[in-house]
């Protein structure tokens, strides 16, 4: 972090980063990591290694199925409500608050795969839901165009689930 804060000739700190984390369970699990390494070599190539190899499976899943991308719910939950704490539940089991709402996310993230989310409706309280698409390296324009397609489907007002319906 403080050599990309250096690079991009940026006038904050890391700690002015920090501080300016709005949740403190983001700004906990943060912390450690822009302060430098936090595993050793070995580790780090073995990380590397796992999500080279799971990026395969995935993309070898994909082709089996003859499928574009990957689609899921953007988060396991609906959007929390202002004031969420840093624990939520989730089925039979409390996480943390913001590992729980990355966990559909993550895995692209780290293939280094391009993802969009594409509002999905309501839940009937209101709270917004969406989907996640997920393709392919350099599948960039496609993954564009599935989520034009999905959003032109989804997002028309008369195809929007109603609050109650959700």
């Amino acid at each position: 972090m403080h050599a990309y804060l250096n690079a991009h000739r940026s006038p904050l700190t890391v700690e002015t980063v920090l501080e300016n984390i709005a949740s403190p369970d983001v700004r906990t699990l943060l912390a450690p990591l822009l302060h430098g390494p936090v595993v050793d070599r070995d580790r780090l190539r073995t990380a590397h290694a796992t999500a080279a190899a799971t990026a395969r499976t995935a993309l070898a899943a994909l082709r089996h199925s003859e499928a574009a991308a990957f689609l899921v719910p953007t988060t396991p939950l609906p959007a929390p409500p202002l004031g969420t704490g840093p624990w939520v539940d989730f089925g039979d089991r409390t996480g943390a608050t913001f590992t729980t709402y990355i966990r559909n996310t993550a895995p692209a993230a780290v293939w280094g795969w391009p993802s969009l989310t594409v509002p999905a409706g309501r839940t009937a309280s209101g709270l917004p839901v969406g989907l996640l698409l997920d393709a392919p390296r350099h599948h960039d324009r496609s993954l564009l165009g599935l989520g034009r397609l999905c959003a032109r489907h989804l997002n028309a007002s008369s195809h929007l689930p109603s609050p109650g319906t959700i």
